[in-house]
């Protein structure tokens, strides 16, 4: 009443309000409820009001909470979700259709039979006064679119076994890293070795587990599974059930829970590679640099090996992350460098040459690691070929090692086992035939050695090629040439 004086003009109203369709006797239920939650929306007080909203019913976005699930269907196909995930049962669909709404802007209605928003289409009143400001600014606009250390493993080496291998597995555990730990952890449970044999075996197998990060429950593994090998939208991830992906993901990926982190076991078991008294012991390889680091949190310092890939990506179960994670630091210069090992001597002192530059030394280390894994890029004999220039130049340092590895152009290399033919072939050229050559007894060896040295070839320390610097230019990425830089091949001369 307060709203109008003249009764000719309530009547007026009213008659015009029957007339809109949304609000008709015979109009759909669906139809009443889209147009009382737009009125819900923008607060209506009174009739002329409410004439302008029902005559503007295109200015609202409504969806009725039945398509909650075709909606949320829809945003998870655009993402590229499998269907079978999608029907799977693991993803609340109503609730995350609910979420996609409510991020968007999207109100729930009174009686919660739909969510409704203002859209961009113009407001035209006719019946009530427009406000001083009707249009939501940018800033209003909502866009729809977060391990342990491992245990004490001196038991293995008082398992049965001879004074070899315990002296093996001491020297390769003494240096095991905080990854290597967690998967021994795993691997010792799932298979727990009965003599030093089988222990030796399961340290050389690690290289086959991976390790998930944070995933030390089914709900974490579920998440993780969900956010790093799935289209699952982030927002969607509180409406899935989290333990039952989980235990998904294990089905599909055998493991074991060790601390925060969950280990998964290799798709096939691994060959034994060593078999016991007669043959030899395995070499611990497969690595470039392990650091020995320390820190306030980890006083004792903990190993580091390099390099520290994963396989799959993610960064969180890499040897740094892990090692940082156990010294309780987010970067290596609030560490300190308590030891330093390189699989290869010709590196020299590591701890002299980095000081306390950690970073410096991880980086380089990993550098290393990639050269000694890619074997120039395929390169027949390379480590020959690598570790004979390394001591052709008289190496000491890790960078030089990198530089050299990068420049192996720079020298000539003749294998001893191709040194005959390559003599055979140079007599011919010098017309003495082959039937001389076989008939006069000569020492092709000998000779093939004679004429290297005289060309200033070099014996690599294996004796099993020669080698000497030639005029290509050397490229320094790493080092620094020496001053004055000496002639090639002299540090051997």
């Amino acid at each position: 009443m307060k709203q109008y004086s003249d009764m000719a003009d309530l009547i007026k109203d009213s008659k015009t309000l029957g007339e809109f369709s949304p609000c008709h006797p015979f109009s759909h239920i669906e139809d009443i409820r889209y147009c009382v939650a737009a009125m819900e929306l923008e607060d209506c007080k009174n009739l002329k009001q409410a004439l302008d909203i029902c005559r503007n019913l295109d200015c609202y976005d409504w969806v009725p909470c039945a398509q909650l699930e075709d909606h949320a269907k829809e945003a998870l196909q655009k993402a590229d979700v499998s269907d079978d995930l999608i029907q799977s049962g693991a993803i609340d669909l109503r609730s995350y259709g609910a979420r996609l709404l409510e991020a968007r802007g999207y109100t729930l209605s009174a009686d919660k039979s739909g969510y409704i928003a203002r859209n961009s289409q113009a407001f035209v009143y006719k019946y009530s006064p427009q406000p001083v400001s009707d249009s939501p600014s940018n800033d209003d606009v909502m866009v729809c679119g977060g391990c342990e250390q491992a245990s004490d493993f001196s038991f293995l080496t008082q398992l049965p076994g001879t004074k070899q291998e315990q002296d093996w597995l001491k020297e390769r555990l003494e240096t095991l890293s905080v990854r290597e730990g967690v998967i021994l952890s795993a691997a010792a449970m799932r298979n727990p070795p009965e003599d030093m044999v089988q222990a030796i075996n399961c340290l050389q197998s690690l290289d086959g587990y991976e390790v998930r990060v944070g995933a030390g429950s089914y709900e974490a593994l579920g998440q993780a599974y969900l956010r790093d090998k799935t289209n699952v939208p982030e927002d969607a991830l509180p409406f899935a059930d989290l333990e039952q992906m989980g235990q998904y993901y294990e089905d599909q990926h055998p493991g074991l829970f060790v601390g925060n982190c969950y280990v998964e076991y290799p798709p096939t078991a691994s060959q034994p590679v060593y078999h016991g008294q007669g043959s030899l012991l395995p070499r611990d390889d497969g690595w470039s640099v392990k650091l020995k680091l320390a820190s306030p949190a980890a006083p004792e310092g903990v190993w580091l090996r390099l390099p520290g890939l994963d396989e799959y990506g993610d960064e969180s179960s890499t040897e740094e992350a892990l090692a940082l994670r156990e010294l309780d630091v987010h970067r290596w210069d609030e560490c300190s460098l308590a030891d330093a090992r390189c699989v290869l001597p010709e590196a020299g002192d590591l701890m002299a040459q980095y000081g306390g530059n950690v970073a410096d030394l991880i980086y380089d280390g990993v550098q290393l690691g990639f050269v000694l894994g890619e074997k120039g890029q395929g390169m027949p004999h390379f480590m020959e070929q690598y570790t004979a220039a390394l001591a052709l130049e008289g190496c000491q340092n890790l960078k030089l090692a990198l530089d050299i590895s990068q420049n192996l152009r720079c020298y000539n290399w003749v294998p001893r086992t191709s040194l005959e033919d390559s003599i055979t072939r140079e007599l011919v050229a010098a017309a003495v035939s082959e039937e001389i050559i076989r008939a006069s007894g000569i020492d092709l060896t000998a000779y093939g050695a004679h004429l290297m040295e005289e060309k200033g070839y070099t014996l690599a320390p294996d004796e099993s090629a020669y080698i000497k610097r030639n005029d290509e230019e050397f490229h320094y990425q790493f080092s620094t040439p020496a001053q004055p830089q000496e002639e090639p091949g002299m540090a051997m001369q």
